[in-house]
């Protein structure tokens, strides 16, 4: 059975993580034998051999066996756990919020699943996409507006608003004040609805 569509959007997603370790992402495949080309053709078992050669190379790289999982639960006697979805998805918009606006798509991508595991597993934690998303910008927000950070026309870029405006009547519905007034201290930003 050929390897489906969805195998390129985590081939792509691998690439940019491994770009980001500062390893050479083209090389790495071509040592493990992944074409990106040929993925398609490529049957699951052959796939999954070659993803796994491919994890031994970028292990071998970084000298680091736990790459990609979170490290030692302080409270767990130092067991290993994967994160959450909720707190991938975080991850995931705090790096992705610049580059446009955040799709569940592009984000489902970037943590190798599907759009619909992604909403099972979010909604398994009781939260979702949007939920998540609108948390995440709420607080890069008040972090760069407390500490009077870029001008708002940048700022609303950087949180994957389409536009100043939107950004403005997000603080009033978060904070009860205009990013002006947060920046002027004139308000204190109030915390998140559970902390």
């Amino acid at each position: 059975m050929p390897a489906p569509p969805s195998v390129l959007y985590m081939v792509r997603a691998l690439k940019l993580s491994m770009a980001r370790l500062n390893l050479d992402p083209d090389a790495l495949f071509l040592e493990a034998g992944l074409d990106e080309s040929e993925l398609r053709a490529c049957d699951e078992l052959a796939l999954s051999e070659r993803l796994s050669a491919l994890w031994h190379l970028v292990v071998e790289r970084t000298g680091d066996p736990l790459i990609g999982l979170r490290l030692a639960d302080p409270q767990g006697g130092g067991r290993v756990r994967p994160a959450s979805m909720s707190a991938r998805v975080r991850q995931a918009l705090t790096q992705s919020l610049g580059d446009g606006a955040p799709l569940r798509q592009v984000v489902a991508a970037r943590l190798l699943v599907s759009e619909r595991t992604l909403q099972r597993h979010l909604a398994q934690e009781g939260t979702s996409f949007k939920t998540l998303l609108d948390a995440t910008r709420r607080e890069l927000a008040r972090q760069a507006l407390v500490a009077g950070g870029p001008p708002i026309k940048r700022l609303s870029g950087r949180l994957g608003f389409s536009d100043p405006s939107v950004l403005h009547r997000a603080c009033r519905r978060w904070f009860g004040a205009t990013p002006c007034e947060l920046v002027r201290g004139r308000c204190q930003a109030r915390p998140a609805d559970g902390e």
